[in-house]
């Protein structure tokens, strides 16, 4: 059976996953919402992102080559991106804090790696779905996001659907929205406004 990859955001009801210059301020999650949000990740292995969205953890200690996410294969797309010629140590700060979130010992071992991939990235990810493994988090950006629905890979879309408006920044597929159907599978709602809605993508 193939693997499905999960496009897995949030967003604001106008369709953007971040205002201008990355602005994330009106997607604060409370709990429980929270709690199942960390609960899914343990679910996934490996982990799709664009250079922005890496990048965003440089500020809270992320280094270059670093994985985000200690658990699952990292594989970030850009091709722009340079590597340092010795590799970090596999965890950090920021490493430690996913820990912490997901509820991981300081001493469990993990599996998490870095992977760059700076071309053929469809085929990459098509690849990566007939490997064996679990479901495979898309979280972002909208550039690559946008990419993997124009070439049709792009399985299921996860939406933490939040009450706000943002009026312009990083559309929810960037410039690639194609047309395609969606079906939806599961929808659960939080006392903060927030909508959880899994759609199934009908190609």
């Amino acid at each position: 059976m193939m693997r499905k990859v999960i496009y897995h955001v949030a967003t604001s009801i106008d369709g953007y996953i971040s205002g201008l210059e990355g602005d994330a301020s009106g997607f604060l999650p409370q709990e429980p919402a929270l709690g199942d949000y960390f609960a899914s990740l343990r679910d996934y292995d490996t982990v799709l992102m664009g250079y922005n969205t890496y990048a965003a953890a440089f500020a809270a200690g992320l280094e270059p080559g670093q994985p985000v996410y200690p658990h699952m294969r990292n594989c970030i797309f850009s091709t722009r991106m340079t590597l340092p010629e010795q590799r970090p140590a596999a965890e950090g700060p920021v490493q430690a804090m996913w820990r912490q979130w997901l509820g991981f010992t300081p001493d469990e071992p993990l599996a998490g790696s870095f992977e760059l991939v700076s071309s053929q990235g469809a085929a990459f990810v098509q690849q990566l779905k007939t490997q064996p493994g679990g479901d495979i988090y898309l979280c972002g950006g909208g550039r690559l996001a946008g990419y993997l629905w124009a070439e049709g890979l792009i399985d299921e879309v996860l939406l933490k659907l939040y009450p706000v408006v943002y009026g312009q920044g990083i559309p929810l597929f960037g410039s690639h929205a194609l047309l395609r159907q969606l079906c939806l599978r599961e929808q659960k709602s939080y006392a903060e406004g927030m909508q959880l809605l899994r759609y199934e993508v009908m190609h």
